[in-house]
């Protein structure tokens, strides 16, 4: 195993930490001659922080134990091509080379969407990738495939709210709580969230848009548009959607009546209350 190799298997060490955390598994080493000075794995989402990334924090370590900012003769060593904030800290810190494991297409940023380090900034630091890439890439893949599973069992298992017109928002488009969207935001874990609405599909657009919630809505016209009664809209969504749990949430007896002539179970909102009240006022179904 080469001296790349090694300090290569340092970082993926760190980046494997990082997966066991839930992290997006990227580690990083800073080394001085054939002593490691700095270690890191991304921690964005425990440190809740954009700027937890491997190689700052491995940067960050080498510079403290140095006592100094600049990190001259020092070399990185890190399992994913930086991105443009980490490669502008090498060219920052005076690293004098770069080792990285595997391209990053849609960040990377010492050749990949571009080249820093080609720029003519006033450090330009040596580089050199695809160390030990497959297994640097791989776990990458780990990662993401554990995400796609998890995304999976989530969907499987959500059940679908149907909200009625005038849950969420009154006629002039304002939301009827200024706590509905957290509320949402909580529904969504566990729910897909549709709309059932006498609006357009265009005026749906403007207001779900207006609001930000394109993201878990879905405009659906019924009578004015499509013929269609609200019951008939909840039982084409339902069928549509092929869930096996289905629940109707409205604040008004047609929404009630529309519910359970659709075989939908019912809660009601109360007026005073956001989404998550609603739910904890469930109907029993006749």
């Amino acid at each position: 195993m080469t001296r790349d190799e090694i300090f290569m298997q340092e970082a993926l060490s760190l980046a494997r930490q990082g997966l066991d955390e839930g992290e997006v598994p990227v580690g990083a080493v800073v080394v001085l001659g054939d002593r490691i000075i700095g270690r890191g794995f991304n921690r964005r989402e425990s440190g809740k922080n954009a700027l937890c990334h491997a190689e700052l924090s491995a940067i960050d370590e080498a510079c403290r134990n140095l006592g100094g900012w600049r990190l001259i003769n020092c070399e990185l060593f890190v399992t994913l091509e930086p991105c443009p904030m980490c490669a502008g800290a090498a060219i920052n810190s005076r690293i004098k080379r770069v080792v990285y494991g595997t391209q990053d297409s849609k960040a990377g940023s010492c050749g990949s969407v571009t080249d820093l380090f080609a720029l003519p900034y006033n450090h330009k630091p040596q580089t050199l990738s695809g160390v030990l890439e497959e297994e640097c890439s791989g776990i990458l893949r780990e990662f993401f495939a554990q995400l796609r599973a998890k995304a999976r069992e989530r969907s499987d298992s959500c059940g679908v709210i149907i909200c009625a017109e005038g849950t969420l928002w009154d006629e002039s488009g304002e939301l009827l709580t200024p706590d509905t969207k957290d509320e949402l935001n909580e529904l969504r874990e566990n729910h897909k969230l549709l709309l059932v609405s006498d609006k357009s599909r265009e005026e749906m657009a403007a207001l779900l848009d207006r609001h930000a919630l394109t993201d878990c809505f879905e405009g659906y016209a019924s009578t004015s548009s499509s013929g269609m009664t609200k019951a008939e809209c909840i039982r084409t969504i339902a069928k549509r959607y092929k869930h096996d749990r289905y629940y109707c949430i409205g604040s008004k007896d047609a929404d009630r009546k529309a519910s359970e002539t659709s075989g939908v179970p019912f809660f009601r909102r109360r007026q005073a209350a956001g989404p998550n009240s609603a739910v904890a006022e469930k109907q029993a179904q006749s």
